[in-house]
């Protein structure tokens, strides 16, 4: 009797361990491309170091970085779409950082013509060159980020790249920092900006030579084409010979409409505008239902989900037919408040949805002015501290580049923004039906729905 239950226990014992051994998470879901001929989302590029792991002592006692081979980073763990890999986890420091700079940002560039950007891409870059900042230059920058709680922000971030998501509608995001071999790094530098550069944003480190600029060029061209699956093939990048630090931010977007529109339904129509009409692709949906604001002090507003409704493209003009332009929009009615009114108005039946065909690829002119009219101005002088990274350090320009495509099967849309440094030696509606009829120009943004993080911000004026 002894012996029987003396095995069986052991039986039982095995067979518990064997079970906890299968007990692992669920592979992360694959982003699918646009198109077959399109490739998977790429990896880590060939070439990436990791700095830490070569780091060798020079004759001044400080660290320099070598080539090691490729490493890749760890899968995100398994999580439902839309959610952390925290499950308690909330987005309250990113959305209000991005929604506070990308309203400022607008402002900044309001007028007539076109305008597309990424908030989210901008935010990020910054927020990672932060990571080196001391002093009154962090204070300095993330006043203009609106960022309250940077540990808080830094595991929301890490949070927010790890979600698993849809293969219909997705965000991809990569950061890369191209530093120059024969930057003399600080002694913290490891622990204090290579290490969270990599937990929080997935840095991908590359150890390169400056001053073989054409080599450098290519091959950060080749890095934003990777990570932007070839929306942004042909990136110009700022750095030269000069540059000792490039740090990138890249965004890619795939979404398929929820409720798509029938390619049978487009037609040319006209596009109405201030300085006079055109004929344009015109894609049309009648009687479907969406999340729908009338008349906001002045202003209307349509929701269009996509997939299973984790992004969303929100669209907005003025509910006067006869004012064809968006000058303003954001004055009569703020971003804030008209975004909170779509978030909780009920699904209204539209009788006649109508949204043009476009595509759009812009660089934002003169970033580095306008963030410096927001109060960004240290970090581009000679008074700049990113000692984290290096003594001597300032930001010597920043650019952003994005792309955007929009047609009867969704969107797809792509963003780079890039930080140059240098040495400081060197320089609710009651449910009615109605129609949405965006014949004249409009803004749009494309939002994360779940965190309400602002992906993308644009401005149609002409077609």
């Amino acid at each position: 009797m002894k012996k029987t239950i003396m095995v069986m226990l052991i039986i039982s014992f095995c067979t518990g361990v064997m079970l906890t051994g299968c007990g692992k998470g669920e592979e992360p879901v694959e982003l699918k491309p646009l198109s077959p001929e399109e490739p998977a989302p790429a990896g880590i590029p060939e070439g990436e170091v990791t700095p830490a792991a070569a780091h060798e002592e020079t004759s001044g006692g400080e660290a320099a970085l070598q080539p090691v081979a490729e490493e890749t980073p760890d899968d995100a763990e398994g999580t439902d779409i839309g959610e952390s890999a925290d499950t308690d986890m909330t987005f309250d420091n990113i959305r209000a950082s991005v929604e506070a700079f990308n309203l400022k940002l607008y402002k900044e560039y309001e007028g007539k013509g076109n305008l597309f950007y990424s908030p989210c891409s901008i935010v990020s870059a910054l927020a990672l060159t932060d990571l080196a900042a001391r002093g009154e230059t962090k204070e300095e920058m993330e006043t203009v980020l609106n960022i309250t709680d940077f540990e808080s922000f830094k595991q929301e971030m890490k949070a927010f790249n790890e979600r698993k998501q849809s293969e219909k509608a997705y965000l991809k995001t990569a950061n890369g920092l191209f530093i120059d071999k024969n930057l003399k790094l600080s002694d913290s530098y490891k622990e204090d900006f290579e290490d969270p550069a990599k937990e929080y944003f997935k840095g991908e480190f590359r150890s390169v030579d400056f001053k073989d600029t054409e080599t450098v060029k290519q091959e950060i061209s080749r890095w934003v084409s990777d990570a932007t699956e070839e929306m942004i093939p042909d990136y110009k990048t700022a750095a030269d010979a000069e540059t000792v630090a490039d740090i990138l931010n890249a965004v890619y977007f795939y979404g398929e409409w929820q409720r798509k529109f029938s390619g049978s339904d487009t037609r040319k129509d006209l596009f109405r505008t201030a300085e006079g009409d055109k004929e344009v692709d015109m894609m049309y949906m009648e009687s479907e239902y969406f999340r729908y604001v009338s008349d906001a002090d002045g202003v209307k507003a349509v929701a269009l989900p996509y997939d299973d409704g984790s992004y969303e493209m929100d669209i907005f003009m003025y509910a006067d037919p006869e004012k064809k332009e968006t000058e303003g929009i954001f004055d009569i009615i703020s971003g804030e408040d008209i975004l909170s009114r779509l978030d909780n108005a009920d699904e209204t039946e539209l009788s006649t949805l109508a949204l043009p065909k476009f595509k759009m690829d812009l660089e934002l002119e003169g970033l580095k002015e306008k963030l410096g009219s927001m109060g960004l101005e240290r970090a581009f002088s000679g008074d700049a501290d990113f000692s984290i990274l290096a003594d001597s350090l300032q930001i010597s320009d920043i650019c952003h580049r994005a792309v955007v495509e929009v047609d009867e099967e969704g969107s797809r849309a792509a963003a780079v923004t890039e930080v140059v440094m240098k040495l400081t030696s060197v320089m609710p509606m009651e449910e009615v039906k109605e129609d949405f009829i965006a014949d004249k120009p409009f803004v749009f943004m494309i939002r994360d729905r779940e965190s309400g993080v602002i992906l993308f911000t644009g401005r149609v004026n002409e077609l």
